[in-house]
């Protein structure tokens, strides 16, 4: 059934951007269901809500089913991602060990996950630092680089780096709250609660045998 003329309908995570990520966790989760599911439909369309409003009954529920499958979190994918960067592919490589990480780096980050209301927003910024492009893993940081790059990431299939994502809201996390308190990012719209608990079971218990804040646990191995 076409609901909508020439709106191609996100079959995936593969094709929901960072910056859509953002924007659909920027509404208030404790609304009215109703109201959400508009929401979030507008949102991975790209149209405006009046015109879900407008829909007939079973037009809309019909376009609610379509998207169901927006309801399961995106699986955990390679600490890769390719990104085009003025009309060449560049392997940008997630860092998944944290305590690698400069100083400066540090200090940027927790800048950015300071204020929890604004993780998300800043979640754009914050995947230009963990991520950096395979030729320049070895290289110094440079924030100004950092922050250029930071635009590249919202066009970026939020599938692609999911992985790296509930990775570091655990660090963020547990920066901004040390009684280790995930509630809020439930508030966010994913991930999952369990899927928290799991990998931060599997953190603390990579902790504890002192191989430190590694992300390694959390990946398939790597494919080119």
């Amino acid at each position: 059934m076409e609901i909508f003329k020439d709106i191609k309908l996100p079959k995936s995570w593969k094709d929901v951007s960072v910056s859509q990520f953002q924007e659909l966790s920027s509404f208030d989760q404790d609304a009215d269901w109703v109201d959400k599911m508009i929401f979030n439909t507008s949102v991975l369309l790209d149209i405006d809500p009046d015109q879900i409003e407008k829909l007939e009954v079973n037009k809309a529920r019909t376009l609610f089913k379509s998207l169901a499958w927006s309801n399961v979190p995106p699986t955990l994918g390679p600490d890769f991602v390719k990104i085009d960067v003025n009309s060449k592919p560049v392997k940008f490589i997630f860092r998944r060990n944290l305590n690698k990480l400069s100083f400066g780096e540090w200090v940027d980050l927790e800048g950015l996950c300071k204020d929890k209301d604004k993780v998300v927003i800043n979640l754009h910024k914050i995947l230009a630092i963990i991520y950096r492009p395979e030729k320049e893993l070895e290289d110094e940081y440079d924030a100004t680089k950092a922050s250029k790059r930071s635009e590249l990431f919202l066009n970026v299939s939020v599938e692609e780096v999911y992985h790296s994502i509930l990775f570091f809201w655990l660090f963020a996390a547990e920066s901004i709250n040390s009684s280790k308190d995930f509630s809020w990012l439930e508030k966010t719209w994913m991930p999952k609660m369990d899927q928290i608990k799991e990998v931060s079971d599997k953190l603390q218990k990579a902790q504890i045998n002192g191989t430190g804040i590694d992300g390694s646990i959390l990946f398939p191995e790597e494919t080119s």
